[in-house]
């Protein structure tokens, strides 16, 4: 999770990458699609995904749409499953 801005700092949830585009979940509700062309709602991917939002618009360092923000005031939460991670124990490696 990160802290983003959008009519005020809010909290979304990253779930992927594609290219320079980044797919979120953002908790606000929207009915509308954005004036931004590059900012996309996506309505047909529930358990993926509800924003599409390009990367540099995330690495901004100003208060627009969907900007982390300044350095100094940047929040995330990483999460980390232990159950599914991959280790030597539970890779089966191949030799040919």
């Amino acid at each position: 999770m990160a802290r983003v801005e959008f009519d005020g700092g809010h909290y979304v949830l990253l779930t992927g990458l594609a290219g320079e585009q980044v797919r979120l979940f953002d908790p606000y509700y929207r009915a509308q699609p954005f004036e931004d062309p590059a900012l996309r709602m996506v309505t047909d991917c529930p358990d993926v995904c509800n924003r599409i939002v390009p990367a540099p618009y995330l690495e901004r360092q100003t208060r627009d749409a969907y900007a982390f923000g300044p350095v100094e005031e940047r929040e995330a939460v990483l999460l980390f499953n232990e159950r599914t991670v991959l280790t030597a124990d539970r890779t089966v490696e191949y030799m040919i």
